[in-house]
């Protein structure tokens, strides 16, 4: 901000709501909170692309239009639970004759949790607990690329660093002490993550 770029924040999770300062510096911190008892808001990859290309369009209202962009997406995808992807997505990943209860929900996280760490985990559950996990990150990839579309037809790519990093891994049956969540571990399942940079500008152009 002090650099002369209009800031703008859209969240997809209570995780990083205002109450946490992290608003600081930011024009435009989309907070849609606030938080639940008992839980914490989250939305669908979807809703935060189209709200994050909301608030772009309406910088031009703001006056800041003109200004250098720094724009800060939040995506909970693939964080459980992982309900939130596409059936049409859903079906490439998924068994359609696994009849079990894992359904992606968080009571059902929660059985896959208990049956690992008493060692009565079945191969079936596990199974689809990835499926369904697969689908969510096939659902955030999906919706990142919706995201760089908008940004490109409104002409923001065309001098731009674009970044996309996540904040922590996910344990799925790896491990008996944090299954199906990340705990405070750093073993590698947890720490591993993606981070991507690419620019965008004159000589390297968006790719067809």
């Amino acid at each position: 901000a002090e650099a002369g770029y209009d800031t703008v924040a859209v969240l997809g999770s209570s995780a990083l709501e205002v109450k946490m300062a992290l608003d600081r510096g930011f024009r435009d911190y989309h907070d849609p909170g606030p938080q639940p008892p008992g839980g914490m808001f989250m939305l669908p990859a979807a809703e935060v692309t189209r709200r994050a290309l909301d608030r772009v369009d309406a910088r031009a209202q703001a006056g800041t239009a003109d200004s250098p962009l720094f724009l800060f997406v939040h995506y909970y995808a693939p964080h459980m639970p992982w309900q939130f992807a596409p059936e049409e997505l859903r079906r490439t990943f998924v068994d359609p004759a696994y009849d079990g209860y894992v359904d992606g929900s968080m009571p059902a996280v929660g059985r896959l949790t208990t049956a690992r760490r008493q060692g009565t985990l079945r191969y079936g559950d596990a199974r689809q607990a990835r499926a369904l996990y697969l689908a969510e990150v096939a659902y955030a990839d999906q919706q990142v690329g919706v995201l760089l579309d908008g940004l490109s037809q409104r002409g923001l790519l065309d001098d731009t660093v674009v970044m996309v990093v996540s904040d922590h891994g996910e344990a799925l049956d790896e491990s008996a002490t944090h299954p199906y969540t990340h705990g405070p571990s750093v073993a590698l399942w947890d720490i591993h993550v993606p981070w991507i940079v690419r620019g965008y500008g004159p000589d390297n152009p968006i790719p067809d």
